[in-house]
C-alpha cells in the first residue's frame, strides 16, 4: 500500500482528467485477488465491472490462467470468463454506438522513444520511458523472491510482459497510467524479495 501510495500519484502526468485510471487499478487488484484465491464468482463480477472501465481487463484472464491448476476444468472457467468480457466489452460499444480510433499505436511510440534529435522532444520522451523506470526496477526486485515463495507470485510476473507488449502496440505509452495494473502483478513479489532481505539483515 506503501509503495503504491508513494509512486502512483508520478503517473499522473498528462494534463486531462482521466477517472478511469484508479478505478483500473482497483477493479485489476480484486481480480487478481479473486484468481489467486479461486473466488470464480467475485472474479466474474469483478471482470464484468471492469470490462466496462477498460480494456485491459481482458488481461484477468491471464492472470486466472497462470494463477489456477493448467486443466480442462480451467479451460472450460476461461472460456466462460472470455464470454463475459466480450459480451460486456461490445455489448457496452454497440450500446452506445461504436466511435473507431486509432487502435495501432506501435508506430507512434517507437517514435516517442526516439531520444536524440532531430525527433527529440523532452516531454513526450522523457514520459514514454517512466513506465519503464518506474516498474522496471519494482519487476527487477520482484524476480528475485527466494525459494518457498508460493509459486503464484513468481507466475503473476508472467503477466507483465504480455501486458506491457499489449500497452506498447496499442496504447499510448506517454500515459504513464495505462501501466497502473502493473502494480498488483509485482507487488507481492517485491514483498517476498525485500522481507527476505529485512530478514536477512536482521539476522546478521
Amino acid at each position: 500500500m506503501a509503495v503504491v501510495a508513494a509512486t502512483i500519484p508520478l503517473t499522473f502526468t498528462n494534463s486531462w482528467a482521466h477517472p478511469d485510471a484508479i478505478p483500473e487499478l482497483a477493479f485489476f487488484a480484486l481480480g487478481c485477488y479473486a484468481a489467486v484465491n479461486r473466488r470464480d464468482v467475485l472474479f466474474a463480477v469483478t471482470l464484468a465491472v471492469a470490462s466496462l472501465n477498460r480494456e485491459t481487463s481482458g488481461l484477468l484472464l491471464l492472470v486466472y490462467l497462470v494463477a489456477q491448476p493448467w486443466c480442462r476444468q480451467t479451460a472450460y472457467k476461461l472460456a466462460v470468463f472470455g464470454t463475459i468480457w466480450s459480451a460486456v466489452y461490445m455489448g457496452l460499444r454497440w450500446s452506445i454506438g461504436w466511435q473507431p480510433y486509432e487502435v495501432w499505436q506501435l508506430g507512434k511510440n517507437l517514435e516517442f522513444l526516439k531520444l536524440l534529435p532531430p525527433a527529440y522532444d523532452p516531454y513526450y520522451r522523457s514520459y514514454a520511458w517512466f513506465g519503464l523506470l518506474l516498474f522496471g526496477p519494482m519487476y527487477l526486485l520482484a524476480s528475485l523472491v527466494p525459494p518457498g515463495t508460493p509459486p503464484v507470485v513468481r507466475r503473476l510476473l508472467w503477466v507483465v510482459p504480455p501486458f506491457a507488449v499489449v500497452c506498447v502496440l496499442f496504447s499510448s505509452i506517454i500515459e504513464s497510467r495505462i501501466f497502473t495494473p502493473v502494480y498488483p502483478l509485482v507487488l507481492p513479489g517485491l514483498m517476498f524479495t525485500l522481507l527476505r532481505a529485512d530478514t536477512s539483515k536482521s539476522a546478521v
